[in-house]
């Protein structure tokens, strides 16, 4: 996978670090009941969701993980008890393994919030992105095909172990998936945006001559070692030990 990226960056960068991330919703059910038999303690006992923000708050979690929440809906008119509350929350960690770990810790504050409540709560995950597993042996080879065959100078892309240190990502993408599934990088390139990455300005410099002659250089590249994993089967063996080792690690070989 390839991915333009904004101005200010070296050009090119072949091997980035990105972190894993999952979606929770939660829902909360039954607190109208509750506060009318319980009354005296409308404002405070019966807000689950408060309970939540207030652990998620408290920072119980690594330096490198986050958990952030949006309430989407916590009744609609005021002075009407509800019956009803629902948010979304965004777990993430520094890889897969983390995650998985650090979910295991939100359910139960999840219902415990609901049972110290007295409601009953529903949790859906979706929208799973897992780290990607960037493979060192095709990042090499994307990296000399950029610089011998497809005239991108030196100074402009940065080794890959700088680009480890310097260029990692806070974010997530959807090709940490793919990683887990088959060996990839996801390499990024630039377009001289003078903004970051989903705005306007990021967005118009993607529809320029440099962006479009930057793509396809990139996707020259990207297709260059594609056909030596096809056509070089000890290329594909070193790609595929590299892989499996990295699956192992990541405990799920």
């Amino acid at each position: 996978m390839i991915e333009s990226m904004r101005d200010g960056l070296p050009s090119d960068v072949v091997k980035t670090v990105t972190t894993a991330i999952d979606n929770a919703n939660e829902e909360l059910r039954n607190i109208n009941l509750q506060i009318w038999n319980n009354p005296e303690v409308m404002f405070e006992e019966f807000k689950a969701a408060d309970l939540l923000s207030s652990w998620f708050e408290s920072n119980h979690i690594g330096k490198d993980e986050s958990i952030q929440g949006v309430i989407l809906e916590a009744g609609k008119a005021p002075n009407v008890i509800p019956d009803y509350a629902e948010g979304s929350y965004s777990i993430r960690a520094k890889n897969s393994k983390g995650l998985y770990a650090l979910k295991e810790r939100i359910v139960p504050i999840f219902e415990g919030a609901a049972a110290a409540t007295g409601c009953t709560v529903e949790v859906f995950w979706d929208a799973l992105y897992e780290d990607v597993l960037s493979n060192r042996t095709l990042a090499e080879r994307y990296r000399s095909y950029m610089l011998t065959e497809l005239g991108l100078a030196a100074e402009d892309m940065i080794s890959i172990d700088e680009s480890l240190v310097k260029h990692a990502q806070n974010g997530s993408s959807d090709h940490g998936n793919c990683t887990y599934i088959t060996p990839g990088i996801q390499a990024l390139f630039s377009i001289k945006a003078e903004d970051m990455p989903h705005t306007p300005a990021f967005c118009e410099a993607a529809g320029k001559d440099f962006g479009h002659a930057e793509a396809l250089r990139a996707g020259k590249a990207n297709a260059l070692i594609g056909l030596e994993v096809m056509l070089n089967d000890a290329f594909y063996q070193s790609v595929r030990v590299e892989w499996e080792s990295s699956m192992k690690e990541a405990g799920r070989l």
